[in-house]
């Protein structure tokens, strides 16, 4: 169902909501290039040991990179998903409902930080602004599932009318004076 851009209500609301995808969309691919997680330096018996994480591609080469290997796949389905969701006018509550779904199984891998190791590292601005849109991403997928339901219902059926009794035809003017049937008074027989 097409909805005109200044249609109102619910299904005008639910057709406006695709624009925020696309910029997300690329946003958290973009930043999926840059690392994630700072550097853990240990002390042991005088030993100094640090351990560089880098990107979630890095992260993913790495022989223990089960975990990013799940967040890679997971980022491109939210990325997959998000696309159709901004070419499309209204996307669907089943669309809507797993991009939600998707951003929240993202939100949990980076406050859970699998595979990271103890002591766990702290986020890097980069990460910090990735959840921060990801939260974000829910919440919208969230409330458009919930405009394009109301959209769906819509308002209730207005009741049903009574039939009205047939109307006759119209009386068709004759050939002559106009409306009354008769002969033009100024013509000659």
């Amino acid at each position: 169902m097409d909805v005109p851009e200044t249609a109102g209500g619910a299904a005008g609301a639910a057709a406006r909501f695709g624009r925020f995808y696309a910029p997300v969309a690329v946003g958290l691919f973009g930043l999926s290039f840059l690392p994630m997680f700072h550097d853990v330096v240990t002390h042991d018996d005088g030993v100094t040991m640090t351990t560089h994480y880098g990107t979630l591609w890095n992260m993913a080469a790495d022989s223990a990179g089960d975990p990013a290997v799940f967040g890679i796949m997971l980022l491109l389905l939210l990325v997959a998903l998000l696309v159709p969701a901004a070419l499309r006018r209204q996307p669907g509550r089943l669309l809507t409902g797993s991009i939600a779904v998707v951003a929240a199984l993202v939100t949990l891998m980076v406050i859970a930080r699998p595979g990271t190791g103890s002591p766990t590292p702290s986020l890097t601005p980069y990460a910090a602004a990735g959840l921060a849109v990801v939260i974000a991403t829910v919440v919208l997928a969230v409330a458009h599932t919930i405009v394009l339901s109301v959209a769906r219902t819509g308002p209730p059926p207005a009741a049903p009318q009574p039939p009205t009794a047939p109307q006759p035809p119209a009386a068709q003017p004759q050939a002559g004076w106009p409306a009354t049937g008769q002969a033009d008074p100024r013509q000659r027989p």
